[in-house]
C-alpha cells in the first residue's frame, strides 16, 4: 500500500499471513509453536516481538494481540482450521514488506502508519492520544496543545512532522481495520459459515478475544453480521421476535415474498389471487433473518429453476397461492439454516 489510502483490508495468502494445519506465520516467521499437550500455543512474546521487529523494520508490541494468538491456537488445537484462519484475518498483520510486491518498505513511514492502525507499532501511547468522544465524531484525535519535552514515539522515521502525518494516515485507516478484516473474514471462513452451531461459540470467543476497540455503526454491522451468521436454526417463533444481541446483523424478511406481484391485486381473470400489502406485512408472514442468510435466500430465488431451467425459482414460486409461497418461503429458511 503506497499513499495512505481511505480503507484497508485483510486476506491470507502463501506470500503474506497464511493459516493452516501447520501453525500461523507472517511470512516465514511462525507465530504459533506445538504445545506440550500436543495443541498449539503463541511463541513467547519477546521472541515473536524481535523476529517481527526484523521483518517490518519497526519495533513491534504484541500486548493487544496475546488474546487473539490464544484463540487461533486453540481453534488449531481442536482441528478447526477455518475458524483459526478467521480469527488470523482478524488479528491484523500487514503483509511482510519483505515478500510483498506492491506494500510499503520495510521501516518506511507507510508501513508504521499501517502497523499503528493494527495497534501493533510499539512506543504509541493509547492514553496519551485521547480521543474527542463527541461531536462532531467521537473517534477523532482530541486537541492537544504541543509539548516541546515530549519524547518522539519510538520507531518513527525521522522526517518532517511525523506525528502530523501519523496522526492523518491514522484517521484514514483506523476505523477501517476491523470492518475490513472482518468482511475479508467472512471470504475466508464461507466453509467455516456452513457448519452452524458447532462454530458459533468458538467464532464469538476469536472475536471477543480481540482488542476492544470503539466501533463505528459500519464496523459494528459487520461484526454482527458474522456473528449472527453462525447462530443455530430457530423456530419460527423465535424468528419472528426481534433479536437481542446482534442486532445490526439482521434484517427484515417476508416468507411470501414482498414483489409487485404478490402485494397487487389481481384482475378478476388472474387464476391466482393475488394478496395485497396487508396479508405480505401481517406479523405471522414476517421473520428476523441474518443479513448475510437473507442474501443466500434471495440468490437462490433469482437463480434457474431446478424443474424449469427456463424460469428461475422466483417466477416458479409466485404461480402458487399464499399457502404454496408460504411452504416455499419456510422451505428457503430451513435450506440455509436459518428455520429448524
Amino acid at each position: 500500500m503506497g499513499a495512505p489510502q481511505i480503507c484497508r483490508f485483510f486476506r491470507l495468502s502463501e506470500a503474506g499471513v497464511r493459516c493452516g494445519p501447520d501453525g500461523l506465520f507472517v511470512g516465514a516467521v511462525p507465530l504459533l509453536r506445538r504445545a506440550a499437550t500436543g495443541g498449539w500455543e503463541a511463541r513467547p512474546r519477546e521472541e515473536l516481538e524481535g523476529a517481527l521487529s526484523v521483518v517490518y523494520g519497526l519495533p513491534i508490541d504484541l500486548s493487544s494481540k496475546q488474546a487473539g494468538l490464544a484463540g487461533v491456537a486453540g481453534a488449531l488445537g481442536r482441528g478447526e482450521v477455518a475458524l483459526a484462519a478467521i480469527g488470523a484475518v482478524l488479528l491484523g498483520f500487514p503483509d511482510s514488506p519483505l515478500l510483498a510486491k506492491d506494500g510499503p518498505a520495510c521501516g518506511s513511514s507507510d508501513l508504521a502508519a499501517q502497523l499503528l492502525g493494527s495497534r501493533l507499532l510499539k512506543g504509541w501511547a493509547s492514553s496519551q492520544h485521547p480521543r474527542l468522544g463527541g461531536p462532531p465524531n467521537r473517534g477523532w484525535f482530541a486537541p492537544k496543545p504541543p509539548d516541546p519535552n515530549a519524547p518522539k514515539p519510538l520507531g518513527i522515521p525521522a522526517r518532517a512532522s511525523p506525528m502530523r502525518e501519523l496522526f492523518r494516515a491514522g484517521l484514514r485507516v483506523g476505523r477501517a481495520v476491523i470492518r475490513r478484516a472482518a468482511e475479508e473474514a467472512l471470504g475466508a471462513g464461507s466453509l467455516a459459515l456452513r457448519l452452524g452451531a458447532k462454530v458459533a461459540g468458538p467464532i464469538e470467543t476469536i472475536v471477543d478475544l480481540l482488542d476492544s476497540t470503539e466501533l463505528n455503526r459500519g464496523e459494528q454491522q459487520v461484526l454482527d453480521q458474522l456473528r449472527a451468521s453462525l447462530n443455530p436454526p430457530e423456530t419460527l417463533d423465535e424468528l419472528q421476535q426481534p433479536p437481542t444481541e446482534n442486532a445490526l446483523g439482521y434484517e427484515l424478511h417476508h416468507i411470501v415474498e414482498q414483489n409487485p406481484d404478490n402485494i397487487a391485486k389481481s384482475p378478476l381473470d388472474f387464476v391466482v389471487e393475488k394478496f395485497g400489502r396487508g396479508v405480505i406485512d401481517d406479523p405471522s408472514n414476517v421473520v428476523w433473518v441474518p443479513r448475510l442468510m437473507r442474501e443466500l435466500i434471495t440468490a437462490y430465488y433469482n437463480a434457474k429453476d431446478s424443474d424449469d431451467p427456463t424460469c428461475t425459482h422466483r417466477q416458479m414460486v409466485n404461480q402458487l397461492d399464499f399457502s404454496g409461497q408460504y411452504a416455499a418461503g419456510l422451505e428457503a429458511l430451513r435450506r440455509y439454516g436459518v428455520l429448524q
